[in-house]
């Protein structure tokens, strides 16, 4: 099944790729060795959007539609993120490692984040937390 989303948006807003692999809080021998995320976002202000890739912590191929907000913090170069979303991949007998999913694999995620922007604001470095099973480690380029 797919599920299209179609976003209107500031042809001006700033797109942003990010690059990643996470690590697990209690390293379980179920959990994949190979976990990667590819994403895109775009922002509108402290507002953004976009669709994320990755190979779960099952080895299963997992989509994320997702929605967030950015926060400025008092560090200068620092602020973080909240984001949630429609989560699709999760299936089978790890139907029930996020809490709200279906046996289908389709759930809601909400994942909040911390980052670091060099001074030029185009790259960024994120740690992002999963619950209590593990952290996302990104790389991330604006345009």
């Amino acid at each position: 099944m797919f599920l299209l989303f179609i976003f209107i948006f500031d042809v001006n807003a700033d797109q942003r790729f990010s690059f990643g692999a996470y690590s697990h809080f209690n390293e379980k021998k179920e959990h994949t060795d190979n976990p990667y995320l590819i994403a895109y976002d775009f922002h509108e202000k402290n507002k953004y959007y976009g669709i994320s890739f990755f190979n779960n912590s099952f080895d299963q191929k997992t989509k994320y539609i997702y929605r967030g907000r950015k926060y400025s913090t008092l560090k200068k170069n620092f602020h973080y993120e909240i984001n949630y979303g429609l989560i699709h991949g999760y299936k089978g007998e790890y139907y029930d490692r996020i809490p709200i999913n279906t046996k289908n694999g389709y759930g809601i995620g909400f994942i909040p984040s911390i980052h670091y922007e060099d001074s030029s604001k185009k790259t960024s470095y994120g740690i992002h937390l999963f619950g209590s099973a593990g952290i996302l480690l990104t790389f991330s380029i604006k345009n």
